[in-house]
């Protein structure tokens, strides 16, 4: 990956829609992982320049940063985020029902409220 080849002799450039395209899936994951987020400020950074090729190897901060996100991906799959952090105070939405049995259709089961098709 990026982080051997930015140490080689000859370090490789990375393209930005790789880089972005790597970004994204990370958001993602920290999605279920708030805490996460706030290493990607570094990658933040790089990505509103928005230049052709990031080079690592010019580029302490955000190569550490890149050290640091996946070994923090690394060690959340130890301790996955129960769904309660990540679900602010009650949900008033319960449950979906497939009516048809074939994923065609559904029903939307609220516990408190009713639930108003639309």
């Amino acid at each position: 990956g990026w982080l051997r080849q930015s140490r080689g002799a000859k370090p490789k450039a990375i393209p930005f829609d790789e880089f972005q395209s790597i970004l994204s899936k990370i958001r993602h994951a920290f999605t279920a992982i708030p805490a996460g987020k706030g290493l990607l400020s570094h990658c933040n950074d790089v990505m509103r320049s928005e230049p052709a090729f990031i080079n690592l190897h010019s580029n302490k901060e955000l190569y550490d940063a890149i050290v640091s996100i996946r070994a923090f991906l690394h060690d959340s799959i130890a301790q996955p985020t129960k769904c309660k952090q990540l679900v602010l105070g009650h949900p008033h939405y319960i449950g979906i029902d497939d009516a048809s049995g074939h994923g065609v259709g559904g029903v939307v089961l609220g516990e408190r409220d009713a639930v108003i098709p639309t």
